[in-house]
């Protein structure tokens, strides 16, 4: 599978919630999977944020950090960078699709990479809105909010 993981669904690899299995067993499938840089600064701040309330533990914050960085530095996902051309079409969305900014670029890089991918990439979220938006947009979705 060639994929487009938002951070939505990017989290609960990190993150133990509903959904983590699920993506567990997509990934196991992934052969190509993109995302944009900003997925980097939102998984960091909701595990930042999963400190401070306490969901999770010091032993554990420094695992899921390690973790994180270690699957940027090994090359499994490839960072997009977001281009001028990106907050064209994110301004379309935020303007068709009623889409907050951060999920407007998200699905401006994900609508760029299924046209250098091909129509056989899939957009996994588990943002229900964002999933409305990505199948009127002609992505292919996996919702993967459940397990």
């Amino acid at each position: 599978m060639i994929a487009y993981i938002d951070t939505s669904a990017f989290t609960k690899k990190y993150l133990e919630e509903i959904g983590s299995r699920h993506l567990d067993s997509l990934l196991l499938e992934a052969k190509h999977l993109e995302t944009s840089v900003l997925t980097e600064l939102e998984v960091v701040s909701s595990i930042e944020r999963a400190k401070m309330i306490k969901r999770i533990n010091s032993p554990e914050y420094r695992d899921i950090v390690r973790r994180l960085d270690q699957d940027i530095q090994n090359g499994r996902i490839s960072f997009m960078q977001v281009e001028p051309e990106h907050w064209k079409t994110a301004k379309r969305l935020i303007k068709q699709r009623r889409l907050r900014v951060g999920d407007a670029i998200q699905l401006a890089c994900a609508l760029d990479a299924q046209e250098r991918l091909g129509d056989s990439m899939q957009f996994l979220c588990a943002d229900h809105g964002l999933l409305e938006a990505a199948r009127l947009e002609g992505l292919k979705c996996k919702d993967v909010s459940r397990d």
